[in-house]
């Protein structure tokens, strides 16, 4: 269990916790022979998985590996994302064969879909951020330098603060991917409900 914690950061994990739940109980068990809604199914189980995931690690103090599973679940996220609403049939053809390279840059796919859903460029992660996760994931200089703390004593240094906004991106990342989902189905209650808890749980991110 972590050692220093907030109660808003408690909070965080709590309600990230309830959404995680909320979304897995709506795809749970589906088994739907569409191919495209199938397969973006399984990136998004991809990145619940990496969601309860980090807010697990969080509460119990591993916040290294927090960092690199945020890159992965935001790859999952938006991989996900362009095969429902981007990928032509040949393109979703070649993802089930498993012949369709995504690339090593995220940026492509979320400007893709950024463009498709209409968010006016709401999506954009900035390069600096992306660089950054990939930084933690390949054990770069940033990962490095999170393992001192200011008086020079080995252990991880990441502040409550940034713990609470990788809680909260991956909530918010999972959700959108959720609702574009649920909106696929024409699970529209479902889609508002997923949208009134992001909005309930992480007002500050969805402004």
């Amino acid at each position: 269990m972590r050692q220093r914690t907030s109660p808003e950061l408690q909070k965080a994990i709590a309600d990230s916790r309830k959404i995680h739940q909320h979304i897995a109980s709506i795809f749970g068990g589906l088994s739907l022979a569409e191919p495209r809604i199938y397969t973006t199914l399984g990136f998004c189980s991809t990145a619940l998985e990496h969601q309860i995931a980090i807010a697990n690690l969080i509460e119990w103090g591993f916040d290294t590996s927090t960092q690199s599973l945020l890159r992965c679940l935001l790859e999952a996220a938006y991989r996900g994302l362009w095969t429902q609403v981007v990928a032509t049939e040949s393109q979703l053809d070649a993802i089930r064969a498993g012949a369709h390279h995504f690339g090593n840059k995220i940026q492509p796919l979320i400007k893709d879909v950024d463009a498709k859903l209409g968010f006016n460029g709401e999506l954009a992660i900035p390069d600096s951020m992306i660089g950054l996760l990939n930084g933690f994931v390949h054990t770069g200089i940033e990962q490095l330098g999170k393992q001192y703390d200011p008086d020079g004593s080995i252990q991880p240094s990441y502040t409550l603060e940034q713990m609470w906004v990788t809680v909260a991106v991956a909530a918010t990342h999972v959700s959108i991917m959720a609702s574009v989902i649920c909106a696929k189905l024409r699970l529209h209650e479902s889609m508002v409900l997923i949208s009134g808890m992001l909005e309930d749980s992480f007002p500050q991110l969805q402004q």
